[in-house]
């Protein structure tokens, strides 16, 4: 009887090793290692191929991180401004023409009570070779919520399935350390 509870035990210590030795050899695939293969070198995005839709989460308020970056003339604060703001689309000051936020570059206003990146709305006509200074500048500013509310307004009227809109009261209220970013807000339908 002895010999046979032993002989079990030493079967069942045996399986856990077997089962530990495997675990740490083993390599499962997650959703980050999709990105990892370099697919996009050759033209092939990874998320199309598998049906995934990457949905692109915009804050409609000045986030805290903003307030920093939007007085500081440095290509950083830039850059992390158009990833929160470029390619998105709203009408003009009147209503008549969608405009889209330039996604390649901002200009910095060096106007009083004004100084700061602003974005660049261009017209759907827009044609750098024609004529690249043709743009509408647009103040990011914590005084008013102009642009905030204009984007905000354009994508309820035309739904996107890549863009949702974030307002601020349904948001849970901390964006200390958020960011706006459709790299680390992905989603996937």
């Amino acid at each position: 009887m002895q010999s046979t509870v032993y002989g079990n035990h030493c079967k069942v210590k045996a399986k856990k090793r077997e089962d530990a030795a495997l675990a740490a050899n083993a390599f499962f695939w997650d959703e980050a290692d999709f990105s990892k293969l370099g697919l996009q070198k050759f033209g092939i995005d990874a998320d199309e191929q598998l049906g995934r839709i990457s949905v692109r989460c915009f804050k409609a308020w000045l986030e805290e991180w903003e307030r920093d970056n939007i007085r500081k003339n440095h290509s950083v604060s830039e850059a992390r401004l158009l990833e929160k703001y470029g390619g998105l689309r709203f009408y003009d000051d009147e209503g008549h023409f969608n405009v889209t936020i330039c996604a390649s570059d901002m200009c910095w206003s060096t106007v009083k009570g004004a100084k700061g990146w602003c974005v660049k709305a261009l017209k759907d006509s827009y044609d750098p070779k024609t004529n690249p200074d043709a743009f509408q500048p647009w103040s990011i500013d914590y005084h008013t919520n102009d642009l905030h509310d204009a984007i905000a307004a354009y994508y309820e009227k035309h739904p996107e399935a890549t863009v949702k809109i974030i307002n601020r009261h349904d948001d849970d209220g901390d964006d200390s350390n958020s960011s706006a970013s459709y790299n680390t807000d992905a989603l996937y339908s």
